[in-house]
Parts: structure tokens; sequence; C-alpha cells
């Protein structure tokens, strides 16, 4: 198990530095909009659970696999203990890459803002969002009852 965990974690150092290439070329404009759609395409296959979680989990963006986020509120999070039991998984945003990386460029390190264009361009939303938005949906359900 330690040996497997090791593992995961190098792979997740290499996949971090491909969501940071990623976001970089997006801020940059060197990324089409077809470009992005492609990605988003080849992520929703069920066999391209290429996304770690912090659930020691990979899982790609299809429906079937529940919700992708980034765990933005830690009291919020805990909340879903068994978060991959409920279909709700976080993506592992190695905070150890980013602050080496900031460390070599004397800034401060910032895993989420550092990636956040790459998510936002997938539709990889915050976990506070997807809590905001589920809950007005049932507001709006009660609204209708009502």
């Amino acid at each position: 198990m330690v040996l497997f965990f090791c593992n995961f974690l190098g792979v997740n150092l290499q996949v971090m530095e491909v969501y940071a290439a990623l976001s970089w070329e997006i801020e940059c404009g060197r990324v089409t909009e077809t470009d992005v759609q492609q990605w988003k395409s080849q992520l929703q296959d069920p066999d391209c659970a290429v996304l770690p979680t912090t659930q020691n989990k990979w899982v790609s963006l299809n429906d079937h696999v529940g919700v992708v986020c980034v765990c933005d509120d830690t009291k919020i999070a805990e909340e879903f203990p068994d978060a991959a039991v409920e279909g709700l998984h976080f993506l592992q945003l190695n905070d150890s890459y980013f602050h080496e990386r900031a460390k070599a460029r004397r800034t401060k390190p910032a895993a989420r803002q550092t990636v956040q264009p790459l998510l936002e361009a997938l539709g990889i939303p915050l976990l506070s969002q997807v809590i905001y938005l589920h809950h007005a949906f049932l507001l709006s359900l009660y609204d209708k009852a009502n």
C-alpha cells in the first residue's frame, strides 16, 4: 500500500505539471475553444480516468462517475466523509508541487489559482459552487411545490 501511495504521489506531481502547462497555454491564448471541447470530450470517456482525486482514485469527467470538483472549503468537505461513495470526487491538487515552483520563483504558492484556467475551461467546479447550485435547485423545487 505504501508503494502504491508513493507511486500515486509521484504520478500526481507529473499530472500537476501538465495541469499547470495547459493552464498557461489557456492564459496565453494558445488554446482554442475547439481544443478545449476535444479535451472535455476525451475526459468524458469512462475509460479515460486520468484525474487524480484526494480519495486516491483516478476518475474521468463521465456523468456516471458522479461530481468531480475542487475542494475549496474543508468545512464543507468534512460533511462528506464518504464522498467517493456518494459520487463526489475531489480533485487532488498537490500543493507540494506548487509550493516548490513558487519557492523557486519567490512567489506565494497557490495550487488552485495556478490551474484555475484549465479547471474553468473544462467546467470543473469548486465544491462551494456545487453546494450552492444544489441548494438553489432544492429551493426552486420547494417554491414550485408551494
